[in-house]
Parts: C-alpha cells; sequence; structure tokens
C-alpha cells in the first residue's frame, strides 16, 4: 500500500511540477554544451557516483523518499522528503565558461515550483492529503561540484490498513 502511495506522489509531481519547468541538465561530453530538460522524478536513489555517466540523464531530479510512517488502521500517516537536485557547470560566455550560481537558482526554482504545487492542490492522486498545510524546503549551501541539492519535507495522510484478523487472512 505505502509503495502504491508513493506513486501517486511521483505521478503528481510529473504532472504538476515537473512538466512545467525545464532545468540545465549536465552533458557528459562538453560542458560547454546547455541541455534543458524536464526533472525526472524517481522513488529513491539509487547511488552513483558524481562522475559517472548515469547521472547525466538522472538530473535534474526530485526523488521520494519517506520518514517514519505511522499507520493506526484508519489513516496512514506519511513524512514526505522530496530530494531535489540541479547541475550547472556555469554561464558558456566569450571566453568559455565562468562560474556562476545558475545552479543554485535553478535548485530554488524548482522548490518554489515545487511547493507551489503542493501548496495549490492540497492533495495528491486521489487518496492523499496534505495531513498540514506546512510544506518546509531547505536548500543546501555547499554544492558538490556543479550540483546543486536541496530538501522539501511536508506530511501526507491517506487512508490506513485494516487492522482486522479476517483481513489478515
Amino acid at each position: 500500500m505505502l509503495y502504491s502511495y508513493l506513486q501517486e506522489i511521483k505521478v503528481f509531481l510529473e504532472k504538476s511540477v515537473c512538466s512545467k519547468i525545464k532545468l540545465k541538465a549536465p552533458n557528459n561530453d562538453s560542458d560547454m554544451v546547455v541541455e534543458l530538460r524536464h526533472p525526472v522524478v524517481t522513488i529513491g536513489w539509487e547511488a552513483v557516483e558524481l562522475n559517472s555517466p548515469e547521472l547525466s540523464c538522472r538530473v535534474p531530479s526530485i526523488a521520494i523518499g519517506t520518514g517514519k510512517v505511522v499507520d493506526d488502521g484508519d489513516w496512514l500517516t506519511i513524512p514526505v522528503e522530496l530530494a531535489l537536485i540541479t547541475h550547472s557547470s556555469g554561464t558558456v560566455g566569450e571566453m568559455g565558461i565562468v562560474f556562476d550560481s545558475s545552479g543554485y537558482v535553478d535548485l530554488i526554482n524548482l522548490m518554489d515550483c515545487t511547493v507551489r504545487g503542493i501548496l495549490s492542490s492540497g492533495t495528491m492522486g486521489e487518496t492523499l492529503t496534505l495531513a498540514e498545510r506546512e510544506v518546509e524546503y531547505t536548500p543546501d549551501m555547499n554544492p558538490m561540484g556543479d550540483f546543486y541539492t536541496g530538501v522539501i519535507s511536508f506530511t501526507l495522510k491517506g487512508k490506513g490498513m485494516a487492522r482486522k484478523e479476517k483481513d489478515l487472512l
């Protein structure tokens, strides 16, 4: 059941957030080439090295994770944590690549779009609702090379699993 809820969150983010924004993506062949693409949404995040060619097809992205889930039989409370990652090797100009903070700006823009999408909807999919109208978000102030990360946290509620003995059979 939890996985189906995570799938609902993924579909919501793809449709209501990621389809509305394009950000810079890393290029394995050249830092001088800038490609814009919609962020990729994943459930969890498989480990990958920063210099790996696999990373370029997964950035920009939003990875969905959870904190401690509580199920009282009636309601499932899901603390959601979204990890965001953007990329920028700088701005291409006449003198080559000039380092700037455009990756950080992309991260802030992606956070703003995501938070606005969550708060304006109040629901995700057909079965999940915001438990509280509070969304916390924090950009990481220390980039990892050309990559910028941040976290968005909020809590959702969905129908819990029944606790009756007959349901366990």
